[in-house]
């Protein structure tokens, strides 16, 4: 029985290239989707966001529980939830990047599979490219 493997997240390699060349090198005859391991400025989870936050209006940093677990502060509503707007968050251009990236290490051979529409895969939902397609 031939079993798919399924990698979701970040993946602790150098970049986008690495992951794809590491992962068809390694188990890329049973990928359908590749990630591109969320490398660089994106490996620590969603602490990359940080800015997006505190730029954004309608948003106040809120240091409670700060020291607990995290290095980055959380965020509240400042007051009307219809007044925050969120501005371009990053996941589709660092989704474009990948795909740049993803397409070059294909055509050498070395990325198996199909990219995963607007990874970072933790991000599927909350941009309008990040929405991961079968």
């Amino acid at each position: 029985m031939n079993r798919g493997v399924h990698l979701v997240g970040s993946v602790p390699l150098g970049d986008a290239e690495e992951v794809f060349r590491v992962v068809t090198a390694s188990v890329g005859r049973h990928v359908r989707r590749v990630t591109d391991g969320e490398t660089g400025a994106r490996a620590n989870r969603t602490c990359w966001q940080a800015g997006v936050f505190a730029r954004t209006q309608g948003l106040l940093a809120d240091d409670a529980g700060r020291g607990e677990y995290r290095t980055t502060p959380k965020y509240r509503l400042a007051g009307d939830p219809s007044a925050v707007r969120f501005g371009a968050l990053g996941y589709a251009a660092a989704a474009l990047s990948s795909w740049v990236v993803f397409r070059r290490a294909a055509g050498r051979g070395r990325a198996a599979g199909h990219p995963v529409p607007g990874q970072p895969a933790h991000a599927r939902g909350a941009d309008p490219v990040a929405r991961g397609h079968p």
